[in-house]
């Protein structure tokens, strides 16, 4: 990254902590942004789809390496995606605006993906992404602050075809072309990605899967964590094998058996056998989300 570029968004994160916050980028996005200095020592970002220099906020930048990433990873044409998309949520509400929303055709009337973008400090704005996707026919979303990141997919009751929808992670977002199909074919180990901030992904699967089901929230993410680590410490595995730790399509039935014929198994792993016993379980009930993202972190 040429020094000046890099001087200039310093400039913009000047906090230490968040540093520039882009972590979500890993292919050279943030530096094929433009930037600049006006006239009044002002940093300004081009934005590639409004086609004019705006004033280079935390969120901006964002935003503007976002849409790099729309059109390289992705591969959708900036003329299929419009940045600050109003939606009009219920009849008496003001509309709001979605960061990014791409289309499936260039006159843009038929939203696909909708992204909700924040400054690197933020973790709000997972549930407002959820909104905008209960009040589109978007069934595909994305929250991020350029570091986390949680790709969401809305799905329909199957019995009304419509609401109350539900929300769950998905591992990417479609790329040109692709459909859900393709999104849900199993992953493989080389496509694994770091989670940025382990303690959040606790706390938000202990609110959307766990805590409103009524059932022990500690004692089914104790399975998952487990049941993840067994799956990951399969010996001899190569980049291209399937992980078959990840939610299937399926009857919540079927997903059942799937992890805790994962979780059995971890039981049976050797030296493993202590960590289940009820003494050391109530342990980690006591430091539950502290301890639990310490040992998950490096993986």
């Amino acid at each position: 990254m040429p020094a000046a570029h890099q001087e200039l968004l310093e400039r913009v994160f000047r906090d230490p902590a968040v540093r520039w916050g882009l972590n979500f980028f890993t292919r050279g996005e943030r530096n094929r942004i433009q930037l600049r200095e006006n006239a009044d020592g002002k940093v300004e970002i081009w934005c590639i789809k409004r086609e004019r220099w705006l004033r280079a906020k935390p969120e901006e930048v964002v935003r503007q390496v976002f849409l790099v990433w729309v059109r390289e990873t992705l591969r959708y044409s900036i003329k299929r995606v419009l940045v600050e998309w109003p939606i009009q949520m219920g009849e008496d509400e003001e509309k709001e605006r979605s960061d990014i929303v791409i289309f499936t055709d260039d006159a843009c009337t038929d939203p696909f993906i909708v992204f909700e973008l924040k400054r690197p400090d933020s973790k709000e704005g997972l549930e407002q992404l959820r909104s905008y996707l209960r009040w589109t026919g978007c069934f595909f979303g994305c929250w991020s602050n350029g570091n986390e990141h949680s790709f969401q997919l809305k799905e329909e009751d199957p019995k009304t075809r419509k609401g109350p929808y539900k929300f769950r992670d998905i591992p990417r977002l479609p790329k040109l072309g692709e459909d859900l199909d393709d999104i849900l074919k199993p992953l493989t180990f080389g496509e694994l990605k770091p989670i940025q901030d382990m303690r959040a992904l606790i706390e938000r699967l202990e609110h959307d899967a766990l805590a409103n089901a009524g059932v022990n929230a500690f004692d089914e993410l104790f399975k998952l964590f487990f049941a993840k680590l067994h799956d990951e410490f399969r010996p001899n595995r190569k980049a291209t094998d399937a992980v078959e730790f990840r939610v299937p399509t399926g009857a919540p039935d079927v997903v059942y058996r799937r992890f805790n014929g994962l979780f059995q198994a971890a039981k049976c792993r050797p030296h493993w056998e202590g960590i289940f016993d009820e003494g050391e379980i109530l342990k980690l009930k006591g430091h539950a989300l502290r301890r639990c993202a310490a040992a998950l972190e490096p993986y």
